[in-house]
């Protein structure tokens, strides 16, 4: 049943898409129990998927190491000293820079597969290229561009995790991952080390064997890894359902993104830039997680010195205190596990909303693991301490760095929900600056202070970031988290609670971020900026603010929707039922947007544009009877004839939904009484398909006829029996029957 998802798209006629227009009706979406969906795949089948994930992110990680142990024979071979030679780590870590910037938006417009993949197999390609290399432009080379390939996994796979676990069970899968991310450095030194040592094989082979390691792992993926991103699965979904049943109004909204050169440059390369520098959140956490990731790929350097040069030990015994790091990483998992357990309960009891601080504790109980054994390698890595003191402080280092790299992925999992790849590329983004920048240190720091005084500086930055943690807390719990499949930023959540008792706050909150650097012209998955939020919020501060800061009053959303249109009111179906008049309830749910509209409308907002299903904001107006915006509408040029997707002008709009008001302010705007939709009904047969008694009655006295017929032969009487509209069909019964006796009344006066 999967791999119909999984191997590619249903091809279609792109031409017939761009003339169906979207009804809400027909958006597809996951079924309950849909097997289609990640997160309802069998248990056995998440964890076979979990585990390729695993390998993936194992071959990337792995090649940034492995050749760490030919390190002094490759500068020998090409001739450079060995501070460059460490060059080989660095700028495959450098690619880890650049990589994420391209793949994790590509996996959030294309898919996790074809993100992951095809990097992975030109990674393969580019090891054999490092392993063929004959001078050190094309070894560097080789090896910068195979960290550009190999990043994508290390980038995407932690947000194909979450495409596939649930909050409550995402945390064990994502243990199992950080130790495949990071074994990689671990295990990587000990492979490289046996094959120099190994008189047959030279420095090459530990990228022939990477290749080969690489090469294996793609062709198990490629065979067997599903296609995970649920937008890119819906997409699918909805191009068969319109194959399958011939119906070409099935659709989804991630097919309609529209891509350019542009917009790729501008909205979709950009983004984890831009949530680096405008995202506290991702800021405090990309700059622990990168501090640790660097002291992880500076131990590539600093081992080999302490363990080879001072303690004399060859390469192979020298790299085993990496099986350290590496029990210290797996040691951890059991206390990330135990905490998924804890953070289950927690979301349990904040009524499975996710609760991002909750991930914190490990965070700062791995915080002091990693200071303590960064200070007790920095003090007992020299004889005559004995060799276990040193290994038992590696171990320590592993735990901590383990804690809180895993957790900081959860955290952001959890906060940016579809867009984690991004979130997580742009800390990838910043702790490979860092990957790349200390193993180019660890040489001329060690020799300038020494190993105590050099290694003790890292556990003093250490403990300082250390107070990160608490105000990164205190953030989460004052600021709203972005709900998951929302894609909001901080700036649509703090509009979204602008309308909560502490609105005033948010207000602030808002100014706050967007003097901060927010972008206010920033889309949700919907395609709503912060303008269309908070007109929905009926927030006229929060939308004066946004205008005088340059928001567009005429952005659309994929439904075409500009914030004029969510001005007028709230969802149509919510306040207005087709059955029935509108309760008190109903009318209590409206509120009175002319404040918002106005300043809209004088900031440019056109009038005259239409959503997707035609509505213009005239017939939005109607639908939820905001007299005082038509007026408005009207007086900046608002066109009374548009009609909308049915062929409806307001008019019969307002005779459809009961809107008396506003059938007063449209005749004397000029509005055409007799005009008919695409079926042929007047606006009495809408009156009286819906049950409007005073609608009718109004129509009847303007003079439409009761016994006028639409394309079908059908009269506003048939309307009102087939649904049971008993009143409506009283009132047309007597006006016809007073007709009548008018007719046969005139008949005899002309006879006499």
């Amino acid at each position: 049943m999967w791999r119909f998802w999984f191997r590619r798209d249903v091809v279609e006629n792109s031409g017939e898409k761009s003339e169906i227009t979207l009804d809400p009706e027909y958006m597809v979406k996951w079924d309950a129990n849909d097997q289609l969906n990640p997160q309802n795949w069998p248990v056995s089948f998440k964890w076979w998927v979990t585990f390729q994930l695993g390998m993936l992110a194992l071959a990337g990680s792995l090649g940034s190491s492995i050749i760490t142990p030919a390190d002094n024979i490759i500068a020998e071979y090409v001739g450079v000293s060995s501070e460059v030679a460490v060059l080989d780590v660095s700028l495959y870590l450098v690619g880890f820079v650049f990589g994420p910037i391209i793949w994790a938006p590509v996996s959030e417009i294309w898919g996790r597969r074809v993100s992951i993949l095809p990097p992975v197999f030109c990674q393969a390609l580019l090891a054999i290229g490092t392993a063929r290399s004959t001078n050190a432009a094309s070894v560097y080379c080789t090896r910068f561009f195979a960290g550009f390939f190999g990043s994508a996994p290390i980038s995407n796979v932690i947000a194909a995790l979450g495409d596939i676990w649930s909050r409550e069970t995402r945390g064990v899968a994502v243990s199992l991952y950080a130790v495949a991310v990071n074994g990689g450095p671990a295990i990587g030194p000990v492979i490289g080390a046996a094959i120099i040592l190994n008189p047959r094989l030279d420095w090459r082979w530990c990228s022939y064997i990477l290749a080969i390691w690489v090469f294996v792992t793609f062709i198990m993926a490629y065979f067997f890894l599903p296609e995970m991103y649920p937008l890119v699965l819906l997409k699918r979904k909805a191009q068969t359902l319109r194959k399958e049943r011939n119906d070409p109004r099935y659709f989804h909204p991630h097919e309609h993104i529209q891509l350019d050169v542009h917009s790729i440059v501008t909205k979709q390369l950009s983004r984890p830039m831009k949530m680096l520098f405008t995202e506290p959140i991702v800021t405090c956490i990309a700059i622990y997680a990168s501090f640790v990731y660097g002291v992880m790929y500076l131990t590539l350097e600093v081992f080999p010195i302490v363990f080879q040069e001072i303690r004399g030990w060859n390469p192979l015994i020298g790299s085993l205190p990496f099986l350290a790091l590496l029990i210290g990483v797996i040691s951890s998992v059991g206390l990330n596990i135990w905490n998924q357990y804890r953070y289950n309960r927690i979301a349990k009891a904040a009524n499975g909303q996710a609760v991002p601080e909750a991930r914190l504790p490990p965070m700062a109980f791995g915080s002091v693991f990693f200071v303590i054994g960064a200070f007790w390698f920095a003090w007992t890595a020299e004889p005559p301490h004995h060799w276990i003191l040193p290994c038992l402080a590696a171990l320590f280092i592993g735990v901590g760095f383990n804690c809180i790299f895993q957790q900081c992925l959860n955290f952001l999992v959890d906060v940016y929900g579809i867009y984690a790849a991004s979130s997580t590329a742009a800390v990838t983004f910043l702790r490979s600056i860092m990957a790349a920048g200390l193993p180019l240190a660890a040489r001329p720091m060690i020799q300038a202070l020494g190993v105590g005084p050099g290694v003790s500086i890292i556990g003093a930055v250490a403990a300082g970031l250390d107070e990160l943690i608490e105000p990164l807390a205190r953030w989460i719990q004052q600021s709203p988290i972005i709900p998951e499949y929302e894609g909001w930023t901080p700036l649509h959540q703090a509009i979204g609670h602008a309308n909560e008792a502490d609105g005033t706050a948010n207000q602030r909150m808002v100014k706050a971020l967007v003097r901060a650097g927010s972008e206010i012209s920033t889309q949700d998955q919907h395609g709503r900026t912060a303008l269309h939020l908070a007109c929905d919020r009926d927030a006229n501060g929060i939308i004066r603010f946004l205008l005088d800061h340059g928001a567009d009053p005429s952005a659309m959303d994929h439904c075409h929707e500009t914030p004029l249109h969510e001005a007028c009111g709230k969802n149509l179906h919510t306040l207005f039922d087709a059955d029935r008049d509108p309760s008190p309830r109903d009318m209590s749910l409206k509120v009175n947007p002319e404040s918002a509209v106005r300043m809209l409308l004088e900031a440019g907002a056109d009038p005259c544009v239409r959503n997707k299903n035609g509505f213009a904001v005239l017939h939005k107006a109607v639908a939820h009877d905001v007299a005082n915006c038509m007026r408005l509408f009207l007086e900046f040029g608002a066109d009374i004839a548009l009609r909308d997707a049915n062929g409806r002008t307001p008019f019969m709009l307002a005779a459809l939904y009961g809107s008396h008001r506003c059938l007063q302010i449209l005749l004397s705007a000029g509005s055409k009484v007799g005009d008919r939709d695409n079926d042929g009904c007047t606006a009495l047969h809408l009156a009286a398909l819906a049950g409007r008694e005073s609608s009718a009655r109004r129509l009847i006295k303007l003079g439409l006829y009761v016994s006028a017929r639409d394309n079908r032969g059908n009269t506003p009487m048939r309307y009102a029996f087939q649904h049971g509209r008993g009143e409506v069909m009283r009132i047309l019964e007597e006006t016809r029957t007073r007709r009548v006796k008018r007719a046969m009344e005139r008949m005899r006066s002309k006879r006499w």
